[in-house]
C-alpha cells in the first residue's frame, strides 16, 4: 500500500459523519486527544492511506502551511520588524488553532500575532491586514511527532531538522475556533 500522509477531504467528510461529530471544527479539535487521533488512524488505514503513524502514538503538534507537504525543512523565519532569523528552523505548535491561524493567514504587506493572555490564545492582525490585499484561505493543518523539538515559549516548539509530517489535514478559515482580533497598535 502505498503511504499517503494527505488526507482529501471526502474522507474526512465522511469520517465525521460516522463519528458523529457535529462539524469539522469538532473532528480537528479532537486531534488533540489520543485515543480520537488513533480512531481516525485506524479509519485512515482502512480506507487506504497508511499513515506513517505508528503504535504507541507519540506526542504530537501541529503545523501550519499554505499547501500540503510531506515533510517540514528548516527554513529562516521573519519576525517582528522583518527580521530575519539567523538558524534554519521548523516551527510548530500544540495549540491547533494557532496551526489553523498560521494554515489560513495570507499575509501582505501585513502583520499577524499568537499571545498567550493567562492560559487562552489571542490571535491578532494589524490595520494593514485589514484594509490590505491580505486574506485568510483554506490550508493545510499538519500533524507531526514532536519528539525532534525543544520548547521555545507558550506554545511553539521548534527544530533545526526536517520533519516527517504524520497527516496532512485541509482546514478553512471557518476551522479556527477563535476570533480574529484587530491590533490597534
Amino acid at each position: 500500500m502505498r503511504q499517503r500522509s494527505r488526507i482529501y477531504q471526502n474522507t474526512i467528510n465522511q469520517y465525521v459523519r460516522q463519528a458523529k461529530h457535529s462539524s469539522l471544527g469538532v473532528f480537528i479539535r479532537s486531534l488533540q486527544h489520543v485515543g480520537k487521533i488513533k480512531k481516525f488512524i485506524q479509519y485512515c488505514h482502512r480506507h487506504g492511506y497508511n499513515s506513517p503513524i505508528s503504535e504507541p502514538l507519540p506526542p504530537f503538534l501541529y503545523h501550519g502551511s499554505l499547501l500540503p507537504n510531506k515533510q517540514l525543512t528548516p527554513n529562516r523565519s521573519v519576525g517582528g520588524g522583518d527580521k530575519k532569523e539567523r538558524k534554519t528552523l521548523v516551527y510548530a505548535t500544540s495549540e491547533i488553532n494557532y496551526a489553523i491561524f498560521l494554515a489560513i493567514l495570507r499575509l501582505k504587506n501585513a502583520s499577524a500575532s499568537a499571545s498567550t493572555r493567562g492560559k487562552k490564545l489571542a490571535l491578532g492582525v494589524d490595520l494593514s491586514f485589514v484594509n490590505g490585499p491580505s486574506t485568510l484561505t483554506p490550508g493545510y493543518l499538519h500533524v507531526i511527532a514532536k519528539e525532534k523539538f525543544w520548547h521555545v515559549s507558550g506554545s511553539e516548539y521548534a527544530t533545526d531538522v526536517p520533519v516527517r509530517v504524520l497527516l496532512s489535514i485541509p482546514v478553512t478559515p471557518a476551522n479556527l475556533t477563535l476570533p480574529i482580533y484587530s491590533n490597534t497598535h
